[in-house]
């Protein structure tokens, strides 16, 4: 399948550099190969690119210029679409040379770029096809799983599955964009508008992008854009902020995109925001954020950005607190949520290694899988407060899909059988509990092992949190990491028999 290209070039003459502007094109200088001694018609001086490219010249008001006593004073390469050039030429006139400035603008009629793991059509990866397209472009991706990382690298164009032209549902979970824990799936980062769009796919398998000394935007890493996600899973992504979406000076619109089951392991599990970014969400086309997970900010976090909108169908609760939606500043959100995934037990909860998530939880017989789960669903106050109690086991990401750090709540502890048999293990992966503004429970009955994160490999405690840890064994940290436990911002844990 050829691609159909169809280019306009308007040849304009004037006295100075500055006689054509305009926001659609960039301005840009190539060179390209000397055409004859004298000069020629536009016809004859690009005769290859309109072979090539099938440009059509017209010569409108340039006509009276174009004399065989002039000369190229500097060459111009390859003329690209959607761009304007200069071309100084030199008028040989007897004791008086004179010179003129041409500058060409090419455009190109938006074009569809399809894309084909089979073979089929113009490319067989998404990123090809970015690559060779230009503003307002569509590339339309067949169904498959594409292994890869594409970046929009400036081009306003929309990037979608077939949903796009047919709207079936069924398009977006066959058409997945798998990051390979090799990146950030979909980067924004070149000051695309709004009118870059990605559309109907599966965001899968991503781990981030390294900016501001942290691994971030495992998902979508959006930085000095302004893109619009339509239609979109973004799920099971890493990063250690904004696993799903990280946005820094940008703005995103989100329609019918759901983010779920992102996991980061410092802060902003479905999003993070910050540095006067924002998100502006679709209330016609409503979108989903639920069961993420993070060290602080589970489902949002946002960093110094404007109070922010959240509206959606579905969240993980109906009613978030911190531990779902963490601010800085704080109370920054409002919500308009319709549906919730999980509705909070203000009692007791009990896990074991051989539970199962879709048990109540409530009995010992009962018990969940996992502790991540277990602080998620649990709820208590200053006048309930409650306990995750843990059967004796090992509780790690590789044996039982454990989700470290575990992000504590207040009035919420979280206490083992026996402290030699009730083994926290992070296989290396991060840091294994976070506090952060935390008051109000214990931690006890427990060995942690093999944490690794540089600021705290085994706990991190801040902002003013004041946990009670007793008869903890905390061992076989990364020997790599400068803090086995970090305390900071007024903090005053209080230590019982804890061996390290």
């Amino acid at each position: 399948m050829k691609k159909t290209t169809i280019l306009s070039l308007l040849i304009l003459l004037a006295l100075t550099t500055t006689l054509f502007s305009s926001d659609k094109y960039i301005t840009y200088t190539q060179t390209f190969p000397w055409i004859g001694p004298d000069g020629e018609d536009p016809e004859v001086v690009f005769a290859d690119l309109i072979e090539q490219d099938k440009l059509i010249v017209v010569r409108s008001m340039a006509e009276q210029f174009w004399f065989n006593d002039f000369k190229w004073i500097n060459d111009i390469g390859k003329i690209r679409n959607d761009r304007v050039y200069k071309i100084k030429i030199l008028r040989e006139v007897p004791n008086r040379p004179i010179k003129h400035f041409v500058q060409v603008q090419t455009t190109r009629n938006p074009t569809t770029i399809i894309i084909d793991i089979n073979g089929t059509g113009n490319y067989t990866s998404i990123q090809q096809g970015i690559e060779n397209s230009a503003n307002g472009d569509t590339v339309l991706v067949y169904p498959g799983t594409y292994y890869e990382n594409i970046n929009y690298n400036e081009r306003n164009i929309t990037v979608a599955s077939l949903y796009l032209t047919t709207e079936a549902d069924s398009f977006i979970r066959q058409t997945i964009i798998d990051g390979n824990q090799n990146g950030s799936v979909v980067t924004f980062e070149s000051g695309e508008d709004t009118t870059a769009i990605l559309c109907g796919f599966t965001i899968k398998n991503g781990s981030g992008t390294h900016n501001l000394g942290n691994i971030r935007g495992g998902g979508i890493f959006s930085m000095n854009a302004d893109p619009k996600i339509s239609g979109c899973i973004i799920k099971n992504n890493n990063a250690e902020g904004g696993a799903g979406i990280h946005c820094r000076y940008s703005t995103i619109t989100l329609e019918n995109t759901t983010i779920c089951h992102n996991h980061s392991i410092l802060v902003g599990g479905g999003i993070y925001l910050r540095d006067d970014s924002t998100v502006h969400f679709n209330n016609e086309n409503r979108c989903n954020i639920y069961l993420n997970y993070a060290g602080r900010g589970c489902d949002i976090e946002t960093y110094q950005v404007q109070e922010l909108s959240v509206i959606v169908d579905t969240f993980t609760v109906m009613s978030p607190d911190s531990y779902f939606a963490l601010s800085q500043p704080e109370n920054n959100f409002t919500f308009d949520i319709l549906n919730a995934k999980i509705e909070p037990v203000n009692q007791n909860l009990y896990v074991n290694p051989d539970g199962d998530n879709t048990n109540s939880g409530l009995t010992q017989s009962e018990p969940l899988k996992n502790i991540s789960y277990a602080l998620t669903k649990i709820a208590s106050d200053s006048t309930h407060p409650n306990t995750i109690h843990l059967a004796d086991g090992m509780y790690s990401p590789s044996l039982t899909d454990e989700k470290f750090p575990l992000n504590c709540r207040n009035y919420i502890s979280i206490i083992g059988v026996d402290e030699d048999n009730t083994i926290l293990d992070a296989v290396n992966h991060s840091s294994i509990i976070h506090v952060y503004d935390d008051n109000h429970f214990s931690i006890k009955n427990l060995t942690l092992k093999n944490g690794n994160y540089n600021y705290g490999s085994a706990i991190k405690i801040e902002c003013n949190s004041s946990p009670v840890l007793k008869n903890v064994t905390i061992k076989e940290s990364d020997t790599s990491c400068s803090e086995v436990i970090h305390c900071r911002d007024n903090s005053n844990p209080i230590f019982e028999n804890v061996t390290i």
